[in-house]
């Protein structure tokens, strides 16, 4: 069973042309982070570019970049807290 922030998370992303799967991160030293893996795609500084402009940092708070991973599309990111709230009417 997929979270529903996880799902929120991943419909936004799909809308905007991504095909990933998303994970939160709810405990840790990298808590409060999203997983993004986008599985079969390799990660290209334009896909940072993207995200960067739709409001992700990288896990430490820095923009994303070419070495926010390494080859494979997964990285971690903040941003988005609200997609995380129980409230059910996320409008982004």
């Amino acid at each position: 069973m997929t979270r529903k922030e996880n799902l929120r998370m991943q419909t936004f992303l799909a809308g905007k042309g991504f095909r990933v799967r998303v994970k939160r991160i709810h405990d840790g030293s990298m808590k409060g982070v999203w997983r993004i893996y986008g599985p079969g795609q390799q990660w290209t500084e334009g896909l940072a570019e993207v995200l960067n402009k739709l409001g992700f940092t990288n896990f430490d708070g820095t923009p994303l970049g070419i070495f926010s991973a390494s080859g494979d599309f997964q990285i971690f990111v903040r941003g988005f807290n609200e997609m995380a709230s129980p409230s059910k009417n996320v409008d982004l």
